[in-house]
C-alpha cells in the first residue's frame, strides 16, 4: 500500500519528465489519459550530471559548447544529447538543439511539476574530464568510466534543484529512480549505482517539501518481485508491471476527482477501440452518437478535441447524403 502524497496532480497540471526511459513510461502514460504533459525532451538521460547540464542550457537560454559537437562517420551528434539529434547536415543539428531548449523553457515556465527518473551513478568522462551524456559510438579509449561518489551525485543535484526552482518558483519536483538494472556495469556495479542514487535522493526529499518520491523501484524489486514481470530480457518492467506502476502512482498522486476522470476516460477510450462487423449498420450509427456525447461532456473536463474531431468525421462519412 503506497501513501498518498502532499502533491496532487490534475488535468490542470502540466508535467515535465526526463531522464531514463522510466520517465518516458510515465510521460506516456500520462499523455495517454490526457494530462498536458512534456515528455523526455532531450531524449534518455541516465545520470544526474547530465540532466544538471541539459536542464542549465534550459534555464540560462544557451546552447551547448561547439567542442560538444563530434563527427562519426559523417554523422553530426552531440555529446549532450541523444542520438535522436544527430544529422549528416551540422546546421541542422544545431537548429534541433536550439528548437528542443526553447520549447523546453517554454513550458518549463507554466510547469507545475518536473518528475525525474536517475538511471545510474556510472557516468563516462572525455579525456577533457567532462561527463557525456552519450558516447555516439565513438573509440572507447576517447572516455573513462567512472562511479560517481555521493557527494558528486549530492551536489549536481543540489545545484540543479537550486536553479530551477529560482527559475520556476512554484515547481514541484518528484524524483524516482529507474527500475530497469543496468547490467552492464554488472549486478554488483548496478546495486551500488542505485544505492548512491537512492541515499542522495533520499537526503535532498528529507529536507525539502518542494521534492517527493515515488518509490518505482522498490515496487518493482520488492513487490514485484518475481520475472513474469519482466520482459523477455528480465530487465524491463512488461505492460502488467507498468500498469501496476501506474496504479500505484495514480493512487499516491491522484485525487478523488481526478480518479474518476480516469475512470470515465478509461471506458470511452474502451469504446473507441471498437471495431464494428458492419461499419454500415444503423447500431453502429447510434454507438458513435452516443459516445459522441459522452465525448462532448467530457471534453468540459479534459481535452478530448482530437476525439470528438474523429467522431464527427466518422459520422459525415457514414451518414447519407441530403
Amino acid at each position: 500500500k503506497i501513501l498518498p502524497s502532499s502533491f496532487v496532480i490534475t488535468h490542470q497540471s502540466n508535467v515535465m519528465t526526463i531522464g531514463s526511459c522510466f520517465s518516458d513510461t510515465i510521460g506516456n502514460t500520462l499523455r495517454d489519459n490526457k494530462f498536458p504533459v512534456c515528455i523526455n525532451p532531450f531524449g534518455t538521460v541516465f545520470n544526474p550530471v547530465s540532466i544538471g547540464r541539459l536542464m542549465d542550457y534550459v534555464i540560462n537560454n544557451e546552447l551547448p559548447d561547439e567542442n560538444s559537437f563530434i563527427e562519426n562517420d559523417g554523422l553530426i551528434s552531440n555529446y549532450h544529447f541523444h542520438s535522436s539529434f544527430s544529422n549528416l547536415d551540422y546546421d541542422l543539428v544545431k537548429k534541433n538543439i536550439a528548437e528542443a531548449l526553447l520549447s523546453t523553457r517554454l513550458f518549463l515556465q507554466s510547469s507545475n511539476y518536473l518528475f525525474i527518473t536517475l538511471g545510474t551513478a556510472w557516468v563516462y568522462n572525455r579525456t577533457d574530464t567532462i561527463v557525456v551524456s552519450n558516447c555516439h559510438k565513438m573509440p572507447a579509449n576517447n572516455f573513462s568510466k567512472k562511479l560517481l561518489s555521493l557527494e558528486e551525485i549530492s551536489e549536481a543535484l543540489q545545484t540543479f534543484i537550486t536553479r530551477i526552482l529560482h527559475f520556476r518558483k512554484d515547481l514541484k519536483i518528484i524524483f524516482t529512480l529507474s527500475p530497469v538494472r543496468h547490467i552492464k556495469d554488472t549486478l554488483e556495479g548496478n546495486m551500488i549505482s542505485k544505492s548512491l542514487l537512492r541515499t542522495a535522493i533520499h537526503n535532498l526529499v528529507v529536507s525539502n517539501q518542494e521534492l517527493d518520491y515515488f518509490p518505482a523501484y522498490e515496487i518493482m524489486i520488492d513487490d514485484l518481485r518475481d520475472y513474469r514481470f519482466y520482459e523477455k530480457d528480465m530487465l524491463h518492467p512488461n505492460d502488467q508491471a507498468q500498469q501496476y506502476l501506474w496504479q500505484k502512482f495514480s493512487d499516491r498522486y491522484f485525487d478523488h476527482n481526478t480518479l474518476s476522470i480516469l475512470s470515465e476516460w478509461r471506458g470511452i477510450k474502451k469504446s473507441l477501440s471498437h471495431r464494428p462487423a458492419n461499419i454500415n449498420s444503423s447500431h453502429y450509427l447510434t454507438f458513435l452518437n452516443q459516445t459522441l456525447e459522452r465525448l462532448v461532456t467530457l471534453n468540459k473536463k479534459i481535452n478530448v478535441n482530437q476525439e470528438i474531431d474523429k467522431i464527427k468525421e466518422d459520422l459525415r462519412l457514414l451518414s447519407p447524403p441530403a
